[in-house]
């Protein structure tokens, strides 16, 4: 008996064994529809006596109690505690009565959903006793089974099992069971949420654009404290797609991690044959691997379909679609700007200017070639997107003016388009007061009054000239448009027609070197400013010269040049005043032009003599508190604040800061876009 068992469990062993080594052949696809961690299983089941037990044994039955864990690190393997009893009828004068008790390991593979494959190997202890009473003992089992079961609903499951059981110097058998399977709720490592999606309207005629420009975005957050591996995303829209277009995931998204992911389709042509009225309809694809578990999931999504192509039907607007502001390499440039360049100079010109310049000046030293051809608004193949035109390096005027629109955008500058006959001009919005207007521009014909404010026309056709060139050409091919030309609003025209969508980061060559960019950069604001001033600097000069002693017209030259940040030639004017005498309004207009170029200490006697003159000056009190706050006498600032809040509350007021102390104030004073802002006296 025991040699027949032998024979008969060694082919079982190798059986499984093949089993085993055959799993990785099916797909991948395929595996892990319904993953669970464990189950447990009641199976009734018929023995069928084999060689030498056949002689001693009729047919017997049973069940067994299983409970089975599945490895998490392996996940079709499973390891399974078992329990079980068994009667077997003698062929002569009583029973047997078998209880079991033991361990084994499988494998329990998915097929196709909800159908698994089951195998394993057990051992253990068992105990017998004959009815009669004449006898009882054990010994170690061992047993192995093949089968299958069927997952009728998820918590629920249903399976055939044949194996074979040898009772060790006992009996052998086959064993035939019909198994029932319980999964109960039980938490599975599936924490990868989707937090938004964002996707964009879809117009048929750039269908072409969307395989390299996202339709849109999705945040994917793992809540768990697993990592999540081997992360798949794709997009698929059925009819219209040929197979689900993947997206750019990171391979591992750590516990409390989240990250966006970029969406692109690749449309086939049948979505030019589809209707404005239909909605386009399909789903984001998520698969993911967390604690050896693997998952999917679909989440369906629809979005409307635009009729017509962006441009046809005669509506500029649509060209506002080209404007992609949030374009994450758009973005990026813009805060190169920003930080790198805008912060070299002395704010003495409207920040939105400056910024503009900044922009100008890195595009023009970044090799951006333009050619002169009259733009086509309709023709949608020759408009390029800001993208395009930075990683080409060149375009048309309009393909120039989309991408310093975008740049600008990106900063938080309202931009608007302004079309006539053959030309594009750029027009940077400014909403000033009328009296701030005539402060800060000289020339009435180079801006356009326009809805609470005026615009500053710009020509982009060769950014190899000076900003300030660009400038008055826009102004004169506006002049030369007048009652001919339209402005497009571009914030109010993504009302309607919103921009295309956001994409990667762009490997563009490095931006000009910071040193020769903020050198072109400060040598176009100072044409701009010379430009600027040169009308009222020749007025007082042609005062200064006609009175014998005009301290009022030299103060206030000294003045001007100082707001424009021409501090040398404001100096030499203010030093002609203070050779002459004391007078407050020169020596606070002199602490000043120290106070701006961050020399606090060459300020502060300027200012102190200037307060010892005057004393109750709300301008001398402020100035006197900025100086000792920025020097950290704050027993000092506090003094002269005070006494300002007594005489002038409201200036005091916005310059609150000064209450404080350190970073709090410094974040303070940059929040109310303080830093580089003096009071200048004039007579």
């Amino acid at each position: 008996m025991k040699i027949q068992g032998k024979r008969l469990f060694a082919p079982l062993v190798l059986f499984f064994i093949l089993i085993g080594s055959s799993v990785p052949l099916f797909s991948e696809e395929t595996r892990e529809k319904t993953p669970f961690i464990y189950n447990v299983t009641a199976a009734p089941a018929l023995t069928l006596p084999i060689a030498d037990s056949a002689e001693r044994f009729d047919l017997g039955g049973g069940v067994d109690f299983s409970v089975y864990h599945r490895l998490g690190q392996i996940p079709m393997f499973t390891v399974h505690l078992l329990g079980g009893y068994y009667f077997s009828p003698l062929k002569v004068f009583t029973s047997l009565s078998l209880l079991d008790i033991g361990g084994g390991a499988g494998i329990n593979y998915e097929i196709i959903p909800r159908l698994h494959l089951l195998a394993s190997l057990e051992g253990g202890y068992f105990h017998g006793f004959l009815h009669n009473g004449e006898g009882n003992g054990g010994n170690a089992f061992f047993s192995g089974r093949i089968g299958s079961s069927y997952r009728i609903i998820p918590q629920m499951g249903l399976g055939l099992e044949v194996g074979f059981r040898y009772f060790l110097g006992f009996a052998t058998d086959f064993r035939f069971s019909l198994s029932g399977s319980w999964y109960p709720k039980q938490k599975i490592y599936n924490t990868f949420e989707v937090k938004e999606t964002i996707l964009e309207p879809v117009y048929p005629e750039l269908f072409r654009h969307y395989d390299e420009y996202p339709l849109g975005r999705t945040l994917l957050q793992n809540s768990g404290e697993a990592d999540l591996e081997k992360i798949e995303v794709s997009l698929f829209i059925e009819g219209l797609m040929e197979k689900p277009r993947p997206a750019a995931a990171p391979v591992i998204l750590g516990p409390g991690g989240e990250e966006y992911i970029e969406l692109h389709t690749l449309f086939n042509e049948n979505i030019l044959n589809m209707s404005s009225e239909e909605e386009l309809s399909g789903e984001i694809l998520i698969k993911h691997k967390a604690k050896g578990w693997k998952f999917k999931q679909a989440i369906p999504f629809s979005l409307p379909l635009m009729g017509s192509s962006p441009l046809n039907g005669n509506d500029p607007k649509k060209l506002s679609l080209f404007v992609t502001s949030q374009d994450l390499t758009i973005r990026h440039i813009a805060g190169e700007i920003q930080h790198n360049i805008y912060e070299k100079a002395v704010k003495t010109i409207d920040e939105r200017l400056l910024k503009t310049i900044g922009t100008y000046k890195t595009l023009s030293l970044y090799g951006i070639d333009i050619h002169t051809s009259p733009p086509d608004f309709s023709d949608i193949p020759s408009i390029q997107f800001p993208k395009q035109t930075l990683e080409r390096r060149k375009g048309s005027s309009l393909d120039a003016s989309l991408l310093t629109a975008a740049l600008l955008e990106a900063m938080g500058i309202e931009t608007v388009l302004i079309t006539g006959d053959e030309t594009i001009v750029l027009g940077i919005r400014l909403y000033l007061e009328e009296d701030e207007i005539q402060k800060q521009f000289s020339h009435e014909e180079s801006f356009i009054p326009f809805d609470g404010g005026i615009i500053i026309p710009l020509l982009l056709n060769d950014f190899s000239q000076p900003f300030l060139t660009a400038w008055q050409n826009g102004a004169a091919a506006y002049a030369g448009t007048a009652g001919r030309s339209s402005i497009l609003d571009i914030r109010e025209s993504w009302k309607s027609y919103r921009q295309t969508g956001f994409s990667p980061l762009l490997k563009i060559p490095p931006l000009p070197g910071e040193e020769k960019l903020v050198e072109a950069y400060l040598e176009d604001i100072s044409l701009v400013i010379n430009w600027e001033i040169a009308p009222r600097v020749i007025e007082f000069e042609k005062e200064i010269a006609g009175t014998e002693n005009s301290v009022t017209d030299t103060i206030n030259l000294g003045a001007l040049y100082g707001k424009y940040g021409q501090f040398d030639k404001a100096a030499e004017y203010l030093d002609e005043v203070l050779l002459r005498e004391e007078n407050v309004n020169a020596l606070v207009n002199m602490g000043n032009i120290f106070y701006l170029q961050n020399q606090f200490r060459m300020a502060l006697p300027y200012y102190e003599r200037a307060y010892a003159r005057d004393p109750f000056s709300p301008v001398v009190l402020l100035a006197m508190a900025r100086v000792n706050h920025s020097l950290e006498n704050y027993g000092n600032t506090e003094f002269a604040y005070d006494k300002l809040m007594n005489i002038d509350e409201d200036l005091a007021q916005r310059f609150s800061y000064l209450q404080y102390r350190g970073e709090e104030a410094a974040a303070m004073s940059e929040e109310s876009n303080l830093n580089g802002v003096v009071l200048w006296m004039e007579e």
